[in-house]
């Protein structure tokens, strides 16, 4: 792919591969955890999310008269930490659903920066009682506080995640669990993950929630525990499948007996020929067909699950879990791991390992430089110098993208680097 049109696609489906999922962020995380693409979109609502959710079980919304005055010492933040209002419009555009504005997020930060004490948890419940803030409107505030880099705002969109949590709002506990996914090392035992564990275990122990079962999968990869893993992502998959078939007339339903690993296998070959549902899926700049995921960590679930079922030996049932995270769910690190296994010279592969280097991975951009170097000698046999020099330069630019300048320069002298 000529670099000029890389560049452009980086502005197109570049941009869906570089954007977080669900974000999740940490007080005072080591740099390791910044990274969260393995995420979907905010905007991927569940049904679990909408506003409804929240009226059902939150503290009645009336507003009384009188508003009770807290200690300045003892709060645990200030106005100074709020940002002003156009942070709020610029980031909840992005990150909410259209139900809930700037404006709400900054009154609800301001309001909660007023009230949030050390003292007992009876503030809580009030944040709703007096100051009419919902939960769901509190977990998308927090949301907003958590960019992409680190800063002042991360240690109060992090405590208003873990208020919403304790105050049952399951969104909030599994951003805080997928937050943990994202630290190096094992967090699960320190204070700001300790009171939120006994509410994510109840949600993988009922098995209907496929976000929950995909993320205790992932902590059990983080303990090696790859059996124990793949059964989790076998789950979440199954949990999906029960819930879009609720519907539909049991002559029409897939036979129980039929293993989740078959059905990937069946969905992946059949996508390959069959028109896409335009009803429910979006085309990227490139003309790439997505559609939105089922659940919000759908996508960590077939790359994940893809890559126990390689280790095992099940190639197929491997790629098959790589193309629908790829392919159908635009996810970088699928990608790169379906151009792995797929055969050197295939169209496809050199495709899938740009989409992969789009999103800047430095693997994927050193097996691009590879492959423009193959491309260079092959070239350079043919006696072919001038197109020889065009694929040196694309790969000194590609080892230039991967971080290896000292691998670009020994390219541009001349020399063989070999990755």
């Amino acid at each position: 792919m000529d670099m000029h049109l890389f560049r452009a696609a980086r502005t197109g489906v570049g941009r869906r591969l570089l954007r977080p999922p669900l974000l999740v962020a940490g007080d005072a995380l080591p740099v390791q955890a910044r990274q969260v693409g393995t995420c979907p979109p905010a905007r991927h609502i569940q049904p679990s999310q909408y506003r409804q959710y929240t009226l059902q079980r939150a503290p009645s919304l009336v507003r009384k008269t009188a508003v009770r005055k807290v200690k300045v010492d003892d709060l645990l933040f200030s106005q100074k930490d709020v940002p002003v209002l156009g942070f709020w419009e610029q980031r909840v555009s992005a990150m909410a659903p259209e139900d809930v504005t700037g404006e709400d997020c900054f009154n609800a930060a301001t309001h909660y920066c007023a009230i949030a004490t050390n003292g007992l948890s009876t503030w809580k419940g009030r944040l709703a009682q007096e100051y009419g803030i919902d939960i769901y409107t509190l977990h998308y505030t927090a949301l907003s506080l958590l960019g992409d880099e680190p800063g002042p705002s991360w240690r109060l969109g992090l405590h208003m995640l873990r208020t919403a949590s304790d105050l049952g709002y399951d969104p909030s506990t599994l951003t805080l669990i997928g937050l943990l996914t994202k630290t190096r090392d094992d967090s699960s035992a320190s204070a700001q993950f300790r009171e939120v564990m006994p509410r994510f275990d109840k949600l993988v122990r009922s098995g209907r929630n496929p976000d929950a079962l995909t993320l205790q999968g992932i902590l059990l990869r983080r303990q090696q525990r790859d059996n124990q893993a793949l059964v989790q992502f076998d789950r979440a998959i199954k949990a999906t499948a029960s819930i879009d078939t609720t519907n539909v007339p049991a002559g029409q339903r897939q036979s129980p007996a039929q293993t989740v690993a078959a059905e990937l296998v069946e969905t992946a070959l059949a996508n390959a020929n069959a028109p896409p549902d335009t009803t429910s899926v979006s085309v990227a700049d490139n003309g790439t067909v997505i559609r939105p995921p089922k659940w919000n960590w759908e996508a960590p679930c077939h790359l994940e699950r893809g890559r126990i079922l390689l280790q095992e030996g099940r190639r197929k049932e491997a790629e098959a879990a790589f193309r629908i995270a790829a392919v159908e769910l635009d996810q970088a690190e699928a990608y790169l791991e379906l151009a792995r296994i797929l055969p050197e010279g295939l169209q496809d592969r050199e495709e899938y390992l740009v989409r992969a280097a789009i999103s800047l991975d430095p693997k994927a951009c050193l097996m691009l430089a590879d492959e423009e170097l193959k491309k260079a000698r092959r070239a350079a046999n043919l006696s072919d110098s001038g197109k020889s020099d065009d694929h040196r330069t694309r790969a000194t630019e590609w080892f230039h993208l991967a971080g290896s300048a000292d691998k670009a320069e020994k390219v541009r002298s001349g020399l063989e680097a070999p990755v």
